[in-house]
This record gives structure tokens, C-alpha cells and sequence, in this order.
């Protein structure tokens, strides 16, 4: 078997959800003896080294690209997503490649899908579909309108629809996917990540909290600051931001610290394994990552029932999930969070830990992927 990977972009050279997305999947094809090809651009810039090892070297074959140039207007990055798909086509077709699947990440499946050849192998994944979900702000309402209409194409023609679970799936339905043609192929993170580190059970240490990512207003931070200033005068607890977050926006208390943006993978597992709960309160989402790697450090996790948070996270189980208004959800967790018991507590941290090592590890997701492909 052969798969083609085809990428906006590849982790390390270009960082962001879908690339490395494909960086993952094709180390974990690789690790089970499947050969794939990559096909991906660099950005001119980039200094960074391939971090594939020698085995996984043996079966992943990169093929590197120029990014398609464009004048600057409305809907550049759909046109040049256009071009980058008929560059990936050019090749595969020139040199009669023969693959098994050929897997396209966000756009570049557009110019497959007007090519019957490989329409019966293709696979696409757009992952969050952002552009269906909520937005604020004219511009971005305008950028979201703007790409509902490749969306919409690619999910309609394409034969084979990945789902990330939960709403999503849904949300492909409701805009022409067949049911039958929907794959629910999950994010998932390096098994390394797991945390070897023990809870000890009741251990009492001051409550830790954690918010993880940019300032944005779909990641709910407005929502967020305006719980913490209402209650970090009455709960004793520590919150810690990483991401940049600017000073207009943040919450003077001695409680809420801000660590600014942190890249090392070393230094944001230690913090997450240091942390209690991870707070993700967006409103909207596709799967996060840091979801995933948080449960992975036995964090307990309060989030918004919004793309495929509900496969990850369960009310009395290991977290909270809000639905209707954050504020009102923000402040209802929180106060069943902090009339918990250290073991109580610590009993909800340990399932998040199972439950990520027992199903959303990339080792897992790459083999059942490849049966449920089988089943199309």
C-alpha cells in the first residue's frame, strides 16, 4: 500500500493544526510499515531540519513544492489553494503515480475533484470547518463567508469525507456529505506525550488552572476574564495564561500569572503536568490539540460543547462541558470545581489520562483509519 498525503504546509516549516496534523499521521503510517508520499511546500524562510527519524525515513518519501504567488486581493488564498492542488495533480499525473489513498488536508483536494481519475481514491479532511462555525467582527464574518464556498464543494464531491466526531459530523452532514461517506478519524497526540509522572491521590497543593493559546474572541477570553475577576478575591487557587495575550486583556491579581507565548514542547508539557485543570472556553472549535495534551498530563478539563469536544470530554467523569452561555457555564464549573475534594478531583484527572491513552494516541488512529477506509 501507498498513500499520498497532501498538505497545506508541514510541521516544522510551517506550524499550525493541519500541518502538523500530517506531519503525525505520516510518522504513525511509517511506523506501520506503510509507504507514503508527502506532498507539501516549504516557506523560504524556513531554517528548520526534517524531524523524521531513520525509520520512519524508509518509508516517507517528501516532495517539496514552490507556494503558488499571487497579487493580493479578496479570496487570494483560495486561488492560490487552487493552484497548489493543481501543482500536486501535475505531478502525480506526470510521473503515472499509483496510489492506494490519497489523503488531502483542507484545500488541496480543489483541483482533484474536477478530475474523475482520482476521485475514487481521494480522501479529504477539513478538519475544523471553521468557516461554518461562529464568528465575530466583519472581517472575519466576511473571510468565513468567502470560504464557505470551496468548503461547500469539496463537501459535496468528494467520495470520502474525514470527521473529527462529535458536532462536526453533523455539521458535514448538514452541508451535503453523505452519511455513508463520513470516516470519524479523530486528532490525536505523539504517544510520547503520555506522562509518566503519578498523581498522588489527595495530595493537597494549590488548585492550578491553565488557558493555553492566542488572544482571539472565538477562544472565549472575554468570557473568561470576566469570571476570574469575580472570583479571585473568594477562592484561593492560581490561573496561569500561556499564549500571547495582550496587556489591555489581561486580569491584574497576583493569582492569575501570564507567561507569555511558549514554543518549547518540554516547557508546555511541564506546565500541563504541573497544571490541575485546562480551561478551553471557545466558541467554536474543531478538535483541539491541547485538549488532547492536557488529558495526556492528567489535567482535568472545563470546555464549550462546540466541534468534537464532547468525544473528549464527559460531565462526571473528567471535566465539564458547557453548552448555552459560557459566563453562566464558566461560573457553574468552576464553583463545582472548587467544592471538590483533592481526591475527587484528582479521580477526574486520572480518567482523562485513560481515556486519551486508550483512544487518541496516533499509533491508534493511523490503524483504525486504515480499516474503516477498507469498509467505503
Amino acid at each position: 500500500m501507498r498513500i499520498a498525503i497532501l498538505t497545506n504546509g508541514l510541521f516544522p516549516f510551517t506550524v499550525g493544526g493541519i500541518q502538523m496534523h500530517s506531519y503525525q499521521l505520516s510518522r504513525a503510517f511509517a511506523r506501520l510499515k506503510i509507504s507514503v508520499d508527502i506532498y507539501y511546500f516549504r516557506p523560504e524562510f524556513s531554517e528548520q531540519n526534517f524531524l523524521y527519524n531513520d525509520q520512519e525515513l524508509e518509508y516517507i518519501r517528501l516532495i517539496e513544492f514552490v507556494y503558488p504567488s499571487s497579487f493580493k486581493f479578496p479570496g487570494h488564498y483560495i486561488l492560490t489553494q487552487y493552484y497548489l492542488s493543481r501543482e500536486y495533480f501535475r505531478y502525480i499525473e506526470q510521473h503515472e503515480l499509483d496510489y492506494s489513498i490519497i489523503y488531502s488536508q483542507g484545500f488541496t483536494s480543489l483541483y482533484f475533484l474536477n478530475k474523475r481519475i482520482y476521485c475514487e481514491k481521494l480522501v479529504t479532511n477539513l478538519h475544523g470547518l471553521n468557516p461554518l462555525q461562529r464568528s465575530f467582527g466583519l472581517k472575519n464574518k466576511l473571510q468565513s463567508y468567502m470560504l464557505r464556498i470551496p468548503l461547500k464543494h469539496i463537501i459535496k464531491n468528494s467520495k470520502t469525507n474525514i470527521s473529527l466526531g462529535g458536532k462536526l459530523t453533523s455539521l458535514l452532514i448538514e452541508h451535503g456529505a453523505l452519511n455513508d461517506n463520513i470516516i470519524i478519524m479523530p486528532n490525536g497526540i505523539d504517544p510520547k506525550f503520555l506522562s509518566e509522572l503519578d498523581i498522588p491521590i489527595g495530595f493537597n497543593h494549590k488548585l492550578r488552572l491553565i488557558f493555553i493559546g492566542r488572544y482571539d474572541r472565538v477562544k472565549g477570553l472575554e468570557e473568561l476574564n470576566q469570571v476570574l475577576k469575580e472570583y479571585v478575591g473568594s477562592f484561593d487557587f492560581e490561573f496561569h495564561f500561556v499564549g500571547p495575550i495582550p496587556d489591555l486583556k489581561k486580569v491584574i491579581s497576583e493569582k492569575v500569572i501570564y507567561h507569555g507565548l511558549i514554543k518549547n514542547q518540554d516547557t508546555l508539557k511541564s506546565m500541563l503536568e504541573n497544571s490541575d485543570v485546562l480551561v478551553c472556553p471557545s466558541h467554536s472549535e474543531g478538535m483541539p490539540t491541547v485538549i488532547l495534551e492536557a488529558m495526556a498530563c492528567k489535567c482535568s478539563i472545563i470546555t464549550t460543547d462546540v466541534g468534537a469536544n464532547n468525544t473528549m470530554v464527559f460531565p462526571k467523569r473528567n471535566g465539564w462541558l458547557i453548552s448555552g452561555d459560557i459566563i453562566d457555564g464558566l461560573k457553574l464549573s468552576f464553583k463545582e470545581l472548587f467544592a471538590m475534594s483533592k481526591v475527587e478531583l484528582d479521580k477526574f484527572k486520572i480518567e482523562s489520562y485513560d481515556i486519551v491513552s486508550d483512544k487518541y494516541t496516533w499509533d491508534i488512529i493511523a490503524k483504525e483509519f486504515l480499516e474503516k477506509i477498507k469498509r467505503i
